[in-house]
């Protein structure tokens, strides 16, 4: 697997929708992974997902395809999106889903990422925080 030939040095993030499809075969693997949700408004969403689908299929059509791949994801983007939020609805409907599962609003890591990271570390107990990791924060969001 992944973690065998490229081990992480501290974690893995993996940020794509694609990826919560997924999430029962990742903690089936990894019983112990603790996964950050961020949601976001779907006026936010659907554009997003659609740069993205874009930016990744339309290395593999002609410059003249274009405006019918961007039709064809202006039709199929808010069909995965649907899918995608069903998908999570049932893994969060589960029991057992809330001691791997941290939800957050995508807004509050933006207006205040400080206390947000903070809460994400009150949740999963073994992240240890520090002084110095919040310094280093604040150094960085400058």
């Amino acid at each position: 697997m992944l973690h065998d030939v490229d081990p992480p040095h501290t974690h893995w993030q993996l940020k794509s929708p694609i990826h919560a499809h997924y999430i029962n075969t990742l903690l089936k693997y990894y019983p112990q992974a603790s996964i950050i949700m961020p949601h976001r408004c779907l006026n936010e969403v659907i554009p997003s997902a659609c740069s993205l689908f874009l930016s990744l299929l339309s290395h593999y059509f002609n410059e003249d395809d274009i405006p019918n791949l961007k039709i064809m994801l202006g039709q199929m983007i808010p069909k995965f999106i649907d899918i995608t939020i069903d998908r999570i609805f049932e893994f969060n409907s589960r029991e057992s889903s809330r001691k791997n599962v941290f939800n957050i609003q995508y807004k509050d890591l933006i207006t205040d990422p400080i206390g947000t990271v903070h809460r994400i570390y009150d949740h999963f107990h073994f992240l240890q925080w520090s002084n110095e990791f919040e310094k280093a924060m604040r150094l960085w969001l400058i």
